[in-house]
């Protein structure tokens, strides 16, 4: 049985602790007649959202749904029994895990199948999957914090423009990071002279550039 976060904080006491030992315990525990029914009444109301997404613009309410492959895919994993358990997809997914429930391989040929679109060689390749955009942001800032900073002894500055995403900001103030404002075309994108112009100012502090989404891949040797 898997709980979600407001099930498991709605069990108190010893019962909580049994179950964060063994969810088992509880999954004799139906739901009652009257919880079926609001569920229902809950997404019978919400019908209405399905006729109402092509009046909406950004993403992800107008993002294209998966084909239909997708969900022929999601079948065979539970026809293969991955739909019994949740996967732990912690450390790195080209080394030897101790824990088996984990999707490495899965990982690994996205990763290759992208490192190839890039120019990677496949015996020359390295990365790994993050949960969102934001997430994405928070390790491609973090790991390029580390790496520069390990390499320069100074702390590196983030250049961005007001049209990032909202997360760079907030990752810049939790990872401490100085910045620099980057100035915008009419299109929304980088001014890439006025980028020049601030990397000409700063000369000697390492640089991170945020960006909508990162993308962290890079070569065994790490990046120059």
């Amino acid at each position: 049985m898997l709980m979600n976060r407001r099930q498991f904080l709605g069990v108190s006491g010893a019962t909580a602790l049994v179950a964060a030992c063994s969810p088992q315990a509880l999954a004799a525990q139906p739901l009652t007649q009257g919880a079926q029914q609001n569920v229902s009444a809950t997404l019978k109301a919400m019908q209405h959202l399905a006729q109402q997404r092509n009046r909406l613009l950004g993403y992800p309410i107008n993002m294209t749904t998966p084909p239909e492959e997708f969900f022929a895919w999601r079948n065979e994993l539970a026809v293969a029994g991955f739909n019994q358990f949740s996967f732990n997809n912690v450390g790195n997914p080209y080394d030897h895990s101790h824990i088996p429930f984990n999707c490495h391989p899965f990982e690994k040929e996205l990763i290759n199948r992208f490192g190839a679109v890039y120019g990677f060689a496949p015996d020359d390749i390295w990365g790994f999957l993050s949960n969102s955009g934001t997430d994405s942001n928070m390790h491609g800032l973090y790991m390029g914090r580390t790496i520069l900073k390990s390499r320069t002894g100074v702390m590196p500055k983030i250049y961005f423009t007001r049209e990032a995403h909202y997360s760079i900001q907030i990752l810049r103030d939790l990872l401490h990071l100085d910045w620099v404002v980057v100035a915008t075309r009419p299109d929304g994108g980088m001014d890439t002279d006025d980028l020049e112009r601030q990397l000409n100012a700063n000369p000697n502090q390492p640089r991170l550039g945020g960006r909508n989404h990162w993308h962290y891949l890079q070569r065994r040797d790490g990046p120059g």
